[in-house]
């Protein structure tokens, strides 16, 4: 029980840091403001008709690539110094030794990601105020918006909505599914940038999270002309969007069962490679990469 909760403090004391840490607060605000500017149209639409906007547009944030692109540099920013090391690194090993040291990374990276997801999620329904309703629909505007694309046009809407897509799926059941979409990518970028950190240098950790993070941007337009949907198998950063993966019966795009199964095998697998390099290694926190 005593390891446990010393694995849980670990954790916690990283939390802690974000009262006082400038670059949370910076992402926490570009969320804010790109999900204003991402869901003003709509607002504004619901706003000029005097209609309410159902507060689930949540699923469909991560239609417009643009975001893809924000959400890939948001949760780079955010993990971009795993692991978390301060001037109390040495002490917390000794006490609790390295492999729970590392576990309690871990579990802040997956506390964090579950925190960021549910950040965006209520930034997307600060976004819509005054003009907001909680009924459990998709409700007259959104599908306005997805059946009639002059509308979007007109009115400046950037997001993307489908009016198959809000046949398909409950409003609750997509929300769900989107929460933990986005919950698990978070996870495997942070657990990605924490192997590359360990096994190589920061320097490692800020390249291939920035080139997921752009691949999903590329994918979006290049990408999808070049090599069609079967692109987006190679870009998980996509994934967050439920439109990048086959819900709606496009073989093409990747069977959402296999791209859950496909970054829980990579989430584990990076805390493997994490585990092996990081307890094989002599430590020097005189060093910025820690690892010697």
């Amino acid at each position: 029980m005593n390891r446990f909760r010393r694995i849980a403090l670990c954790a916690m004391v990283n939390l802690r840091k974000w009262r006082t840490d400038g670059r949370i607060f910076l992402i926490l605000l570009c969320v804010l403001v790109f999900s204003l500017w991402n869901l003003g149209g709509i607002r504004d639409f619901a706003s000029d008709n005097f209609l309410p906007v159902t507060a689930w547009v949540f699923p469909h944030f991560w239609g417009n690539p643009s975001m893809l692109l924000l959400f890939g540099c948001m949760v780079v920013l955010l993990f971009c110094d795993a692991p978390f090391v301060d001037a109390q690194m040495a002490q917390w090993i000794v006490r609790m030794g390295r492999m729970d040291w590392l576990i309690g990374q871990i579990l802040y990276i997956a506390t964090a990601s579950l925190l960021f997801t549910l950040w965006t999620f209520l930034s997307t329904i600060l976004a819509l105020l005054p003009s907001i309703s909680f009924e459990n629909a998709w409700g007259p505007v959104l599908y306005t918006i997805a059946m009639q694309s002059g509308v979007a046009v007109e009115c400046n809407i950037v997001l993307s909505l489908s009016e198959a897509w809000l046949d398909a799926m409950a409003p609750s059941q997509a929300v769900a599914i989107s929460l933990f979409m986005m919950w698990l990518v978070c996870m495997f970028m942070g657990m990605l940038l924490l192997a590359s950190n360990i096994a190589i240098n920061r320097r490692a950790g800020f390249v291939t999270g920035g080139f997921f993070a752009f691949l999903a941007y590329f994918t979006a337009y290049l990408g999808f002309v070049l090599f069609g949907a079967k692109v987006l198998w190679v870009s998980p950063v996509s994934w967050v969007s439920l439109y990048s993966l086959n819900w709606l019966g496009d073989a093409q795009t990747p069977n959402p069962y296999g791209a859950i199964a496909i970054l829980i095998v990579a989430i584990m697998g990076f805390g493997a490679l994490s585990a092996i390099v990081f307890n094989g290694r002599d430590l020097d926190i005189r060093q910025e990469g820690v690892l010697s």
